[in-house]
């Protein structure tokens, strides 16, 4: 017989697979008819439920949102908290970081997530706030971190880690992105992407190197 603990582990995983569903279709509907012509009522029809059922797990379209780009921004920075190495060496770390950070903003989920923020900004800002606040926020605030250790170790000369970290993430959306954003074919340019992040780290770190016989 089950314990009372294993009971809610199971309704807890039933819980967290019905919500991982519910984005999977919001992400879907938001990316195909935009966030202005999706409504909790047609999503909740592709789901097959209720809206109630619907709003057991988010209130509002926005929470809604929030969520989709939550989740994406987390796989993001998973693989990037991994990167982000000192032990490994400070110029290994920052290739690390940019190839993985251009090859995945250049993805075909991340380039159609772009788009729709560009798309619905305009007219709801919130879509673009919540943008910054669930998929930028947390990855440069990771950077400003590891550059602000990377500087008192002495390995790299930053002063102004904020600073230093919006340019690398600046150089990291190179030649690839902008096309994409544009809607060049992702076939022929998405596997130049690593390209992107290897310029992007030579580069800064060229800027941001001290004085290696001197350390």
């Amino acid at each position: 017989m089950a314990t009372a603990k294993q009971t809610y582990s199971r309704r807890q995983q039933r819980q967290s697979e019905r919500r991982d569903v519910i984005l999977d279709v919001a992400q879907a509907a938001f990316l195909e008819r935009g966030f202005a012509a999706t409504t909790m009522s047609g999503i909740a029809a592709r789901l097959g439920g209720s809206k109630s059922t619907l709003w057991t797990y988010f209130r509002t379209k926005q929470s809604l949102l929030a969520a989709v780009l939550i989740r994406a921004a987390s796989a993001l920075e998973g693989q990037l908290f991994a990167s982000l190495n000192l032990d490994e060496g400070i110029e290994q770390s920052i290739h690390h970081f940019c190839e993985v950070y251009a090859r995945v903003i250049c993805s075909p989920k991340s380039i159609a997530l772009h788009r729709l923020v560009i798309a619905e900004g305009v007219r709801f800002p919130e879509v673009g706030q919540t943008f910054s606040d669930c998929a930028i926020a947390n990855t440069r605030q990771m950077l400003i971190t590891f550059l602000t250790d990377a500087h008192r170790l002495g390995k790299l000369t930053i002063p102004d880690p904020p600073t230093a970290a919006d340019l690398l993430l600046s150089l990291c959306h190179g030649n690839t992105f902008q096309s994409l954003i544009f809607n060049v074919p992702h076939s022929r340019v998405e596997p130049l992407a690593n390209n992107d992040g290897v310029v992007a780290a030579a580069a800064f770190l060229q800027m941001f190197r001290p004085d290696w016989p001197s350390h």
